[in-house]
């Protein structure tokens, strides 16, 4: 190709990509799949459980689960494709799951990283059952090293004339994070929203995490680098909608700023290596949950991307676990979402062998006549080479999703006739 005619395309695309820039990345929005274009192949569990965190016979159960499997095939791996499953109390109406934490390894000495996935996806609720699938996915540029990936669950089933709440919806969306010399940063956003008529009045909503996917893309091919931090916010969500804003997609047709009919939510990644910043794919996957009887409690969390510090008597470790009490929780029913969390080695990147998040061992007790609870689980998390060096440093962010039983609204008395 002639080099002046190279120079002029890549001029045009560089000004169409201009005028479609929005802060920290391109985004887009998919109803469906964010893992779309990766080719999954089912494979047999290698352990699976799951048992009841918290259950109230007529009105709410709440299952905690995990599965675990492994792609470990002569040359090209694939992303692995679970089917994951709860049946459900008679008198459950309504039903939904979440991500509530992952665990990913190679299986042969530690390698760079590529890519890595966890995403619940494929909701269904036929009667008495709840299905849906997992896909898990950590490669390096070739993606010939075996791997094993876990996924912690958390199935939620209520009776809608005890609790009034329904799902409205799921949504995905994936940004593309890209050289601006005024943006040289590692950190994206994606800004996603849903409009329903069922938002009205005093309804609330929350938004509950059912995945991601981070890798290094250049020139819109796979790539491979140590890594050094990687870290997930789903932030804070609210039955409004800010008008002139940037979407992750289509933005909604409005002129002016809307405090009901619609839930909005925004979801920040950090994927890096010692570089200030590389360019990388960022998606995630949400539940969006509303009615008269749910809450949400978001304790703040801010996520910044961190430079290198070179050598710096870097320690060993392996998983780290943190046990945490919640007193005075406010609700009839608690339960703990893991909505952000971040991975670092502590002075520069390094390998990947084993690398994870994960909430566990949940419970909520709240005393007969009490207006109070208290709530308990655990989160585990790590990060590592081969060797266990460095240790990781951890941080989380837990919000803390609440279901009470709610009255049934009054029926109007018609006056009477004169």
């Amino acid at each position: 190709m002639d080099s002046s005619c190279y120079w002029l395309k890549v001029s045009i695309l560089g000004m169409l990509l201009s005028l479609i820039v929005v802060p920290f990345s391109i985004a887009k929005e998919f109803d469906s799949d964010l893992l779309k274009s990766i080719k999954t192949v089912p494979v047999p569990l290698k352990s699976e459980y799951h048992q009841n965190a918290l259950e109230d016979e007529g009105i709410i159960q709440v299952v905690d689960g995990s599965a675990c499997a492994e792609s470990n095939r002569s040359g090209t791996e694939e992303a692995i494709i679970l089917q994951g499953s709860v049946d459900l109390p008679d008198y459950a109406t309504d039903a939904t799951v979440f991500l509530n934490g992952w665990d990913t390894r190679y299986l042969s000495s530690d390698h760079h990283i590529g890519r890595v996935a966890a995403i619940i996806r494929n909701i269904q609720q036929d009667n008495s059952r709840l299905t849906w699938e997992a896909v898990g996915l950590l490669r390096d540029k070739n993606f010939d090293d075996g791997y094993r990936w876990c996924y912690r669950f958390t199935v939620v089933a209520w009776n809608r004339n005890q609790i009034d709440a329904r799902v409205l919806g799921h949504r995905d969306n994936t940004t593309f994070s890209f050289y601006e010399e005024h943006e040289h940063v590692a950190l994206v956003s994606a800004a996603g929203f849903l409009n329903h008529t069922f938002l009205t009045r005093d309804i609330k909503a929350t938004v509950l995490p059912r995945g991601f996917v981070y890798g290094w893309e250049e020139g819109f091919s796979q790539a491979d680098h140590h890594l050094l931090q990687i870290a997930y916010n789903l932030d804070h969500s609210e039955t409004f909608i800010q008008a002139g804003r940037n979407w992750s997609g289509p933005p909604p047709s409005i002129t002016n700023s809307q405090a009901s009919n619609f839930a909005s939510w925004e979801t920040l990644g950090i994927f890096k290596d010692n570089s200030t910043k590389r360019d990388f794919r960022f998606g995630s996957a949400v539940t969006v949950l509303a009615g008269r009887g749910v809450e949400t409690k978001q304790p703040p969390f801010t996520i910044i991307p961190k430079e290198n510090y070179g050598n710096c008597g870097e320690l060993g470790g392996d998983v780290v676990t943190q046990n945490l009490v919640i007193e005075n929780v406010p609700y009839d029913y608690a339960i703990p979402v893991l909505t952000g969390w971040e991975l670092r080695y502590p002075c520069k990147d390094h390998h990947v062998k084993r690398l994870g998040v994960w909430l566990h061992d949940m419970s909520y007790e709240k005393a007969a006549g009490s207006s109070v609870g208290t709530l308990r689980y655990s989160i585990s998390s790590i990060l590592r080479d081969k060797n266990t060096v460095p240790l990781h440093i951890p941080r989380h962010k837990v919000s803390i999703l609440g279901m009470n039983i709610t009255p049934a609204r009054p029926v109007p008395i018609p006056d009477k006739e004169s």
